[in-house]
This record gives structure tokens, C-alpha cells and sequence, in this order.
């Protein structure tokens, strides 16, 4: 056998250890263990990803809902106090609902009665404080008008509280309200 041949026959050897030997093995390793990192990082940021959507649409939905509900329970009429204890009522949720009852009809209720009185609240402005998927917290700016029966001038208050909102099925509703 010549040099030449010698060299080559070596090469052959080394060329099959590298594509049947160890070194394909290590390299296909390698690749695998990649592609499970890559894969790995894309699940995880895709559901990052879609928790931030779900947060954001939480904190538009809970805004809206704070819109409209915080004037529901906010507003009476002494003609209509029934109807709008059960509106009140119905925008509300939980160990809030009970308390809310018991304001409107222990304290509210004979007092709008007695005095004659009609009061519509208007949210002039909201903010989110904090959001989750489960629970978003506002502030929410009000301007409450109440007028008497004895026909006097109507006031104007404004106010501000923290309004938390949770779902309750395709809804957000109130669970506190805190003036502040």
C-alpha cells in the first residue's frame, strides 16, 4: 500500500467516524436540545403574550362597566326608590350587594323619602388603578346633582372613589366602593 493510498484510507476511516460516529451524535444533541429551548421560549412568551391581551381587555371592559354601573348605584329618585334599589342592586356583586342594600334602605331610602329628594350621579372621568384578569380596581370621578321637594337650587357635588369591578359571567360587576 502506497502513501498515498494510506492517506486516503485514513481519510475514508475519520470521514464515517464523523458522519457515524460520535461527533453526529453530539451535533444532533445539540440541534435538539435548540430547538427545545427555541420552542420552549416561544410557548411562553405567546402566553405572556395572550394573558396581556386578556388583562387589557379586562381593563376596558371593567372601565366601561364602571361608566355605566356607578350611576346606577349612585342616582335615586324618592318616586322610584324601589326600582332603583333593584338597579342598584343588579350592578352589584357579592358581600357588596348586602352592604349596599342596607345603605339604600336604612339610610337613603326614609332621608330621600322625608325630604323629597332626586339625586343623578354622572362619572366625569375614569382611570385604572390596577387590572388582572379577575379584578380591576378604578378611580372614578363623580358629579352628583340632587335636588329637594322643597324646590330649592339644585347642588352639584363631585367626588371621587375606588370602584372595584370583577366578571360575573359575560359581566363586570361592582364588588366595593371606596370614597377616597
Amino acid at each position: 500500500m502506497s502513501a498515498e493510498s494510506a492517506v486516503l484510507s485514513h481519510a475514508r476511516r475519520v470521514g464515517r467516524a464523523l458522519l457515524f460516529g460520535r461527533a453526529p451524535v453530539a451535533l444532533s444533541a445539540a440541534l435538539a436540545v435548540l430547538l427545545v429551548a427555541v420552542a420552549a421560549w416561544t410557548v411562553v412568551t405567546s402566553r405572556q403574550a395572550a394573558a396581556a391581551e386578556r388583562v387589557e381587555s379586562a381593563r376596558g371592559a371593567a372601565v366601561s362597566a364602571a361608566s355605566q354601573l356607578v350611576p346606577q348605584i349612585l342616582s335615586y329618585n324618592y318616586h322610584t326608590l324601589a326600582q332603583d334599589l333593584a338597579t342598584g342592586e343588579g350592578a352589584t356583586t357579592g358581600g357588596f350587594t348586602a352592604r349596599y342594600h342596607d345603605l339604600f334602605t336604612r339610610r337613603i331610602e326614609p332621608a330621600a323619602r322625608k325630604e323629597g329628594v332626586v339625586t343623578n350621579a354622572d362619572v366625569v372621568g375614569t382611570s385604572v388603578v390596577r387590572a388582572s384578569e379577575r379584578q380591576v380596581v378604578t378611580l372614578v370621578f363623580i358629579d352628583q346633582t340632587t335636588t329637594d321637594g322643597g324646590g330649592a337650587t339644585p347642588r352639584l357635588d363631585s367626588s371621587r372613589a375606588l370602584v372595584t369591578l370583577v366578571p360575573v359571567g359575560p359581566r363586570w360587576l361592582i364588588s366595593a366602593v371606596t370614597p377616597i
